[in-house]
Order: structure tokens, then C-alpha cells, then sequence
């Protein structure tokens, strides 16, 4: 068996979260909440996660400034899923093109949340030694 995939889940909705960490560990993933986007960006900072799903709309810092604000702080296949309750094009243009791999709308449909920890991670790889 392979190492434990970590998640950071980011979102300011308690239940939000909650759903969200049950659906990762059912598939065997370490999860760690956040609720906010400081926090959050700090976090990333100081760990390593292979995905992070973070909603828009946050204290703090909003969770496209964070998105924006982590640069090269993730890893190359570290996948960035967007959560809003919110579905506004503009937002989601953003978020995709500031590096989130899925931009999802809330209320999360578990199948919707499966497929986009499934994408494939759309930041470019490094193939440099």
C-alpha cells in the first residue's frame, strides 16, 4: 500500500467540510480542515497536500485570493478544486485560469466531487533534472 494521500479542505461551512472529509475518507485520504483562506495559505506553506478544495467566499481571505496567492508553494500535481455557491462564469474563468484544476457548485453533489479528485492535475510539470 502506497502512501496516504492528503487533503486540505478549506471552507468557512462547517457542514461543508464535514461532507466533503467523510467523501475523502471513505477513499482512504488523511484530511485536515481549514476555515479560511489565511489559514489555509499558511498551511500550504508548511505541508504538503495532493489536493486542496477551497470555496470562493471566505473570511479573511477569499479563496480566489488564495488560490492566487499560493505561486509556488503547492507541488506540481497538487490538483486545486474550487467549491462555490456561486454559479457565475466570470468566477469560475478565474478560477481555472489561476490553476484550479475543477470549479464545483454548491450544494457539492458527491458524484461531482469524485470526478474532479479524479481530473488529472492541469499545472504544468517541470520535466527539467
Amino acid at each position: 500500500m502506497g502512501p496516504t494521500l492528503r487533503a486540505l479542505v478549506v471552507d468557512d461551512d462547517e457542514a461543508c467540510i464535514e461532507h466533503v472529509t467523510s467523501v475523502l475518507r471513505r477513499f482512504g485520504w488523511a484530511v485536515e480542515p481549514s476555515h479560511d483562506g489565511l489559514d489555509a495559505l499558511r498551511r500550504c506553506q508548511s505541508a504538503r497536500y495532493d489536493i486542496v478544495i477551497c470555496d470562493v467566499r471566505m473570511p479573511r481571505l477569499s479563496g480566489l485570493s488564495f488560490l492566487s496567492n499560493l505561486g509556488q508553494t503547492l507541488n506540481a500535481n497538487t490538483r486545486v478544486v474550487m467549491l462555490s455557491a456561486l454559479d457565475d462564469r466570470a468566477i469560475r474563468r478565474q478560477a481555472l485560469a489561476s490553476g484550479a484544476s475543477a470549479y464545483l457548485v454548491k450544494p457539492l453533489a458527491t458524484e461531482a466531487l469524485i470526478e474532479a479528485i479524479a481530473l488529472p492535475p492541469i499545472r504544468p510539470v517541470d520535466e527539467s533534472p
